[in-house]
């Protein structure tokens, strides 16, 4: 019984205190990364070189997703599932960070073909748009989502599509 005991202490310490020192070297690094703007991110040995700054914000991107997700799990636990906005934007930022590496994993095992480096940059750069037209909802009209849904009640209006000026 002892045994048994002692073995699963020790498994849970390693697991415990690796898991703390995973989300503090996160903290860490979403710091530095944050303040010098991914500077001191390594480049890829085998990546293309145009490619580099697309790299590197996957990489801030994804170690800002680990602390967000650590951090999120940490305070809220549980309620993490009712909090269905908080879930979903995570889930936004993981769809993100998937597309991001989809596209240059592509780029890369098709050879880096020329003629596709121009749709490349759009797919891997696509999520500072709407990143941006996130942060600045109130003023830009592409910051809608795809579909608005209509408004109910007095002043319900129709659907707007996202192309046209606000109202």
């Amino acid at each position: 019984m002892t045994k048994t005991y002692g073995r699963a202490l020790r498994e849970f310490d390693a697991a415990f205190f690796g898991h703390v020192s995973f989300t503090l070297s996160n903290v860490v690094s979403s710091f530095v990364y944050g303040v010098t703007g991914g500077a001191f991110i390594t480049k890829p040995r085998a990546a293309y070189a145009p490619l580099h700054v697309y790299h590197r914000a996957a990489t801030r991107m994804s170690t800002a997703f680990a602390l967000l997700a650590d951090v999120s799990m940490f305070v809220l636990g549980g309620d993490l599932k009712r909090r269905e906005r908080i879930s979903a934007r995570l889930g936004d930022m993981l769809s993100q960070l998937y597309l991001i590496s989809a596209t240059l994993k592509r780029f890369e095992d098709e050879g880096r073909q020329q003629e596709d480096l121009p749709l490349v940059r759009w797919g891997a750069g696509a999520w500072r748009i709407r990143c941006t037209a996130r942060s600045k909802r109130s003023t830009a009209p592409c910051a809608r989502q795809l579909s608005e849904p209509a408004r109910r009640g007095p002043r319900a209006r129709a659907h707007v599509p996202v192309w046209t000026a606000s109202p």
